[in-house]
């Protein structure tokens, strides 16, 4: 029997360029075996499309993190934790080390990304659904193989995209969120770090005894960029900008997302010898 199956591995292998199995040579094809997984933010009450190659995961509301007392939990905006698919004014529960959880703690804070496109500000507190919704950020979670960079400005252009990738977004470099004591920062190698639209606040805060409002003591923190004080002396009395146009030409550092442009091949090979296929 194992003579038999000798024969018969034999016999189907190649004697030479022309074949002896009644084969032919073909080139290698690639398998991009990659998988990345992306969330992008709307800022506005419309649901984002994933970029073109990539397939929509789910969709939801743009959370920023979590707060109760002085600890808190922040969101990578690039990443799929950012993207709940429900809204909930306060969806933590804190259980201490008797075995008792307490959910809806006064205390307790969660953050979300607001909309760039509401031109009032919600400063009295709300506790009607219909009245918060549309001040929440809408988020998509987008799944492909192509990876995304990127690039933040040193100066007043919007950085380009290198060879071999492609634009998906551009926007202004957001750093970070202060809310009374907590602290909301995003990476500036993360997708999340380049919004779409500059604004302020950036934030809306929920409690837990369910109200969501705009507190004046937010702060929000952005990449700034400023080409004509080149003197670093000179900084420490501050620039002010009084309007929205001074502060997205002069004042805020733009940035750039750029997907790779890889074919298959590029990515991942399946060998480096010829496979034979039958005819």
């Amino acid at each position: 029997y194992q003579r038999r199956v000798r024969e018969a591995v034999v016999s189907t292998q190649s004697t030479g360029e022309s074949g002896g199995c009644d084969c032919v040579l073909e080139e290698p094809r690639g398998c991009n075996c990659d998988t990345h997984v992306y969330a992008v933010h709307s800022q506005t009450s419309r649901l984002p499309s994933c970029p073109d190659g990539f397939k929509t995961l789910w969709q939801g509301y743009s959370l920023l993190g979590y707060a109760s007392g002085e600890i808190t939990s922040s969101q990578d905006l690039g990443r799929a934790g950012s993207c709940v698919e429900s809204f909930d004014v306060m969806s933590m529960m804190s259980c201490d080390g008797t075995g008792v959880c307490r959910h809806g703690v006064g205390s307790d804070k969660s953050f979300w990304l607001m909309n760039s496109d509401k031109e009032d500000v919600p400063l009295k507190p709300m506790s009607n659904m219909d009245q918060i919704l549309p001040y929440i950020s809408r988020c998509s979670v987008c799944m492909g193989t192509n990876k995304a960079v990127v690039k933040h400005a040193v100066g007043r252009e919007q950085p380009r995209c290198d060879n071999g990738f492609k634009q998906m977004l551009t926007g202004y470099t957001y750093l970070m969120a202060m809310a009374q004591k907590a602290g909301l920062g995003q990476n500036l190698n993360s997708m999340g770090s380049c919004l779409r639209s500059p604004q302020s606040p950036v934030l809306l805060e929920c409690l837990g005894r369910g109200t969501c409002s705009v507190y004046v003591d937010h702060v929000d923190f952005w990449l700034a960029q400023d080409p004509t004080r080149i003197n670093p002396g000179a900084w420490g009395m501050g620039v002010i900008y009084s309007n929205m146009k001074d502060i997205k030409d002069d004042g805020l550092t733009k940035c750039s997302i750029c997907i790779k442009n890889s074919s298959p091949l590029e990515i991942a090979q399946l060998g480096n010898k010829r496979r034979r296929r039958r005819l």
